[in-house]
């Protein structure tokens, strides 16, 4: 009894204790011990996802605890239960496997009994090994495989075992055992069809026959027992015999064993002592666990012999290496096929006493300090629940699960014949039964039919549930959502959370301390691979199988996220990873480092492929002609066709069904003109029909928008984008002929639930490249530009304040679900709010600035910003995707200009501070954007002043706090000394070289890191390689993922280096004249770059010359070469002019000289400014000039020669740099790179 009331607890995270049984009159022996049920009234815990159990809740003594029935018996479905139970209850230190079991009579040379109950100390599989074809041979190390249990439990049992803890264990045995009995015979436990009032049988009904007495028929000579023959191996046995009482066989009573410990019972009952008669003894010792029931003594007493068993069951072996375990099981027979008439009875009082010992354990297992449930709050519980459904919303990008019957469904289903090969695949199995082989990569051509045959195994894993549990992410490129690591990573780490809920502490690690932006800034991929890499050292992560498809699909952070996996799959990990990409030379470059890893080339293996593809396409055939009604030898026809030209390509098989279920079926025989073997050939094809100059232009539009958009399209997004974009000529598509016009797009596309996907990856590869010039006639730069402008009207037509009538600003962004409405405003224009700024960045390489097209663009804006902008924030965040607008007006910010002096820059640059001051709030809490971020932004705003009216009326005036934004500077620190900076040409990334030879890419406006390139696993004899101050480095123009540096060996030649950042890799290393100390890509032809060095005159003297250089990137050649001075007035500081390629400024000391190349005229001069100048930078527009030494930074009017700023830092000053358009001056100094605006027309 309790001394206090259990209260019901609030969480499944306050169970501790788990009860498993096997059979449903153990599940009654145990729920008739239970003090208070918490389930009465249906279970209020529920479970988790993925987990299949059901559950019953309640207390023990001072204990929560849970029970769960399995359906079937075995180790296979005991581990299965076991680790669904782990999901859904986290906090489980403790499992009691309760039941009955078969017991061995000489217990290790002690008598044992029918009632009698075996608490584990160890568990043996013993039907583990290989099946040879003399015998069956164990494994070797039967001990080793499952372990002794854990120091808790090693320490509780232990004290059970003294005399005291027996004696005290005993007692309450007796007491719980009686407590079932009476209960059973109460009037509520008898209304059930079938009763069992678990009584102890008697000892006269617990018969024990000698090993060798077999339970068969003795007194029949019409059966196979007739012939049962030990001595000559012949142990034949009816079925009749079997399912038979001894009582009806004839088994011999003078074949029965005489046991001192059951005379003593019987002369306790004889005594009328039945209370201390059917108290059973408790012995500690090893069960034997395998799948087999026992019917002979003779295999029993072998078994027992060889490795010290007791007693025999069926699911220890699966529940013991899932939790911490106590098997603890009644005996109801000896395992040696005899059955009494008293064979049932024994079975309910066994598990009686096997359920009494278990509430008897219960109440002397310890409890451990924690927070008592009483007193825990459940605002307290439910605001911890919030945050982790916070967290996971969050974490949230897809589900796998539903991208994986997507794509299943809108390749026509998965069709067994076509991946069961794999599964019988030499590789595969060698990856799947081997604990070495921890790596799997399948790969093949486009079109092979990869993705479903990792459907197929998904399938099959998750069926045979024998090797842990899997989790899966297929990637798609055409969804910016699903072809980056970043988005992998999610998708994995929230399907392990959902089923593993006990590891959501590792993620919120990470989300506490920086909220959505841990996983999706540009730092996201590093913090969720943190994430993961600790969640695999769990041990909570039972060893998890991995399969990722498409990995050739994943387009950004690839080569980190092959590192990662290569990393992980090394023999110590547990974790096993399958997958999927085509033939790709990196992908195998990556791959190669890996220890434990096999392969299966689709390729090689195409006669397995053959074979699947045959049955593809009989199966396509056969829904075709029972569409079509073809005869059979169209049938024929069509099938030889295709048997003919697939060339093991599943995909060209479905297009060329797909293009003939539009055929007349008059005419269905297929041609090659018609359906051309490959799939290059045939998309040719499938294009021609599409630009068909006799069809309307409609599907090419269809085809070209879908080709940019950044993500699949919803049916009425498409529509809007179709409908607004239309020529005059065109007939807009309507409602009603919209399927008709979706099939004239030539089967490149497909419909899945309103949404619009390519039919495969391919299919949009030859579109954006081989088909490129007819499907973009003017450039795909200009539908880019369609969809910008359509965006911005669509915006500019819905939105508005409160689109979900909230009303209330306290309103948060996590109740929106329950507020939802039925007809969502947002729908037209989701995808225009969060892409609308990409497509307009990527519409700017066709657009002159200052031309009519720029200055439509950058009205367009203007107008949108000044009507809509804080609408558009409250949208972002209903939608989530505050992010996405940060991150976009701070590329905004870039991309414009004020060459029409509309105040453009500066109102993108207010914005900008807005929305980055206030984000966090709104993206919690939409409404907020009209409360405070009104109230606390300077007085002087110009997003305030434009959106002051729509403060609430409460407000009756805004409060007069800064007149202006805050002038800021950031500095991101680095570890080691800079020796050079640059920023992109466009200003959102800044590139920093150390000292120790690293060039580190930062995100401009969050600081965070994208890539470190690393010169040492690049280049050649690093160890002869130095860097001066200031050392060259440049971002291309024309690639903003191309970054040039230098660097020479001493004495020997300067090296000029182009990255590749995507990558992280050298792309070309070229040998150069002379020490460069200048370079800069020509803004006037593509891939050429001129640099300026210093070379000796010639080898008699230490005399130099400064030379200009310029070298073609492709050819590596030299195209140019000019010398600017004689050594008497050689510059010590040489740069380019950004924007003029016949401009440069030379420095000595502290005389400053711009000059034009090609005439050596000087154009600027300027005297003692600063001394040593150690750094010169030009703006853009030349109207700007910057000097630094190693103690102050000085930012000059050219036309003037004015100081207009300076800035003098308390540490030394190693290198400074304008942004190529002047709004941004990047300064590295010891603490590290400072940023400073200069946007806002003040300099600070």
């Amino acid at each position: 009894m309790v001394a206090d009331k259990m209260l019901q607890p609030s969480s499944r995270d306050e169970f501790e204790i788990a009860i498993v049984c096997t059979r449903g009159l153990e599940y009654d022996a145990v729920c008739l011990l239970f003090d208070e049920f918490w389930d009465t009234d249906g279970d209020p815990f529920g479970r988790a996802r993925g987990d299949l159990n059901t559950y019953t809740t309640g207390c023990m003594g001072r204990y929560n605890i849970v029970v769960v029935l399995l359906c079937n018996s075995g180790k296979a479905t005991a581990a299965g239960v076991a680790a669904s139970l782990r999901s859904s209850y986290p906090c489980i230190e403790l499992i009691f496997l309760t039941g009955i079991c078969e017991g061995v009579p000489d217990a290790n040379g002690e008598e044992l009994l029918l009632g009698d109950v075996i608490i584990s100390e160890t568990v043996v599989q013993y039907d583990l090994g290989s099946q040879f074809a003399a015998a069956f041979k164990e494994k070797d190390t039967l001990e080793d495989r499952h372990g002794r249990p854990n120091k808790n439990i090693r320490n509780f049992t232990t004290n059970i075992k003294t005399e005291i803890g027996y004696q005290r264990l005993e007692q309450k045995v007796a007491l719980y055992l009686q407590q079932v009995q009476n209960r059973a015979s109460e009037a509520k436990y008898q209304r059930r069809r079938k009763t069992a009032d678990y009584m102890y049988p008697g000892s006269t009904n617990d018969i024990l026959f000698k090993p060798t007495h077999c339970h068969r028929h003795y007194n029949s000579s019409q059966c196979v027992c007739a012939n049962y023959n030990p001595d000559e191996d012949s142990y034949a046995v009816c079925d009749d015999a079997r399912n038979s009482s001894c009582e009806h066989t004839g088994c011999e009573l003078g074949s029965v064993n005489n046991r001192d410990r059951l005379h003593q019972k019987n002369l306790l009952e004889n005594g009328g002592d039945l209370k201390s008669a059917q108290i059973p003894a408790i012995f500690f010792g090893r069960f034997g666990s395998g799948d087999t029931a026992f019917n002979s003594g003779v295999h029993r007493d072998s078994l027992a012999k060889r490795h010290g068993i007791i007693a025999f069951e069926m699911e220890g072996a699966g529940v013991w290496d899932e939790l911490p375990c106590i098997i603890v099981k009644g005996v109801s027979d000896y395992g040696d096929g005899h059955k009494t008439r008293n064979w049932a009875e024994w079975q309910n009082f066994a598990a009686a006493t096997a359920a009494s010992v278990v509430k008897a354990l219960v109440e002397r297992y310890p409890q451990t300090d924690k927070p008592p449930v009483k007193g825990l709050k459940a605002d307290t519980l439910r605001a911890q629940l919030q945050e982790n459904k916070a967290c996971l919303d969050a974490l949230f990008i897809t589900n796998p699960e539903d991208d994986k019957q997507r794509i299943e469904e809108t390749k026509g289903g998965l069709l067994l014949d076509a991946y069961i090969w794999i599964i019988r695949n030499e590789q595969f199995t060698q990856w799947l039964d081997d604990p070495e082989t921890r790596l799997l990569w399948i790969k093949g051509d486009p079109g092979k039919g990869k993705t479903m045959l990792l459907c197929g195994i998904i399938n099959e894993l998750k069926m045979t549930n024998a090797r842990g549990d899997v989790y899966y992410f297929l990637c798609q490129a055409t969804d910016d959502r699903l072809n980056n690591a970043s988005a992998i990573l999610r998708g994995l780490l929230h399907m392990i959370v959902v089923q593993q809920p006990s590891l959501i502490p590792y993620v919120r690690q990470e989300y506490d301390k920086s909220g959505n932006s841990a996983f999706e800034g540009v730092n996201s991929r590093i913090v969720l691979a943190r994430i993961f890499e600790k969640i695999l050292r769990d041990d909570l992560l039972n060893e998890p199988i991995f399969i990722i498809d498409a990995l050739d699909e994943c387009e950004a952070d690839l080569t980190q996220f092959l590192e990662m996996i290569v990393r992980n799959s090394a023999s110590l990990s547990r974790a096993k990873w399958l997958v999927s990409s085509r033939n790709e030379a990196d992908i195998q470059e990556a791959l190669a480092a890996a220890e434990n890893k096999s392969t299966v080339s689709l390729e090689l293996n195409a006669e397995s492929v053959s074979t699947a593809i045959s049955t593809y396409i009989r199966h396509k055939v056969q829904l075709l002609t029972n569409k079509k009604h073809y005869k059979q030898v169209i049938k024929e026809n069509i099938e030889s066709y295709l048997f003919d030209h697939a060339n093991g390509t599943f995909l060209w098989v479905a297009l060329v069904c797909a293009l003939l279920e539009k055929v007349p079926r008059s005419d269905p025989l297929p041609k090659s003109a018609d359906f051309p073997p490959g799939l290059d050939r045939l998309y040719e094809r499938m294009m021609s029909r599409v630009c068909d100059p006799s069809i309307s232009d409609i599907s090419r539009r269809i085809l070209a928008i879908t080709a940019v958009a950044h993500r699949p399209l919803t049916k009425e997004e498409l529509i809007l984008l179709v409908n607004n974009g239309h020529r005059e000529e065109m007939i807009p598509p309507s409602e009603y002929d919209w399927e008709d016009i979706l099939g004239h797009c030539g089967s490149f596309l497909t419909m899945r639930s309103g949404t619009i996907y390519f039919v495969h990856q391919s299919a949009k590869d030859f579109l954006v490249k081989e088909g490129s010039r007819r499907l973009f006639p003017d450039d795909m730069e200009y539908v880019h530009r369609e969809i910008f402008m359509i965006s911005i009207a669509l915006m500019r037509k819905h939105l508005r304040k409160d689109m979900y009538n909230l009303v209330d600003p306290a309103f948060s962004i996590d109740d929106i679900s329950q507020h939802a409405l039925s007809n969502d405003p947002l729908i037209p224009i989701r995808y225009a709010c969060v892409y609308w700024i990409n497509h307009f960045e990527q519409s700017i390489p066709k657009i002159r600035t200052g031309s009519h097209d720029s200055s439509q663009s950058h009205e367009l804006i203007r107008i949108f910003l000044r009507e809509k902008f804080i609408y558009w924030l409250e949208a972002l965040s209903l939608l989530r995707a505050i992010i996405d607008g940060i991150t976009g007006m701070q590329r905004l910010e870039q991309l414009v200009d004020d060459s029409e002096n509309s105040g453009l820059l500066k109102f993108v640059w207010d914005a900008c501070k807005f929305i980055q001051m206030f984000g966090n709030a709104i993206a919690d809490y939409p409404l907020q954007v009209y409360v405070s971020a009104m109230i606390f932004s300077p007085t002087q705003s110009i997003t305030r002043r434009q959106f002051a009216k729509e403060a609430p009326k409460w407000i009756q005036s805004l409060p007069q706090g800064e007149a202006e934004w805050t002038p800021s500077s950031r500095t991101y620190e680095t570890n080691n000394n800079i020796v050079g900076i640059t920023v992109s040409d466009c200003g959102t990334w800044i590139a920093s070289w150390h000292y120790d030879c690293d060039i580190t890419i930062w995100e401009t406006y969050s600081g965070n890191i994208i890539r470190v390139l690393n010169p040492e696993a690049s280049l050649t004899k690093l160890e002869d390689r130095v860097f001066d101050d200031g050392a060259p480095i440049v971002f291309s123009p024309w690639n903003r993922q191309e970054l040039a540096s230098s660097c020479y060996n001493v004495g020997v030649e300067s090296h000029l280096v182009i990255w590749d950042v995507k990558t992280g890799k050298v792309s070309k290393e070229l040998k150069l004249e002379g020490n460069v100390v200048s370079i800069k890509y020509l803004k006037s032809t593509q891939h050429t770059l001129s640099y300026v060095s210093k070379l000796d005159k010639d080898q008699n003297n230490n005399n130099e010359i400064l030379i200009v250089s310029t070298w073609n990137i492709e050819t590596g050649q030299t195209v140019e070469k000019i010398q600017l001075q004689e050594p008497s007035s050689l510059a010590e500081i040489s740069i380019f002019a950004p924007d003029d390629d016949n401009k440069i400024a030379l420095s000595r000391n502290s005389h400053v000289e711009i000059l034009n190349i090609d005439t050596g005229n000087t154009i600027h001069y300027f005297q003692d400014k600063i001394r040593q100048i150690k750094t010169m930078r030009l703006s853009r527009d030349n109207s700007l000039l910057v000097l630094q030494n190693a103690d102050v930074v000085v930012l000059l009017d050219i036309s003037s020669g004015e100081t207009k700023w300076s800035y003098q830092p308390e540490t030394d000053i190693y290198d400074a740099t304008l942004s190529p358009d002047g709004k941004l001056l990047a300064i590295a100094t010891y603490d590290g790179i400072e940023l400073f605006s200069t946007i806002s027309g003040k300099y600070f």
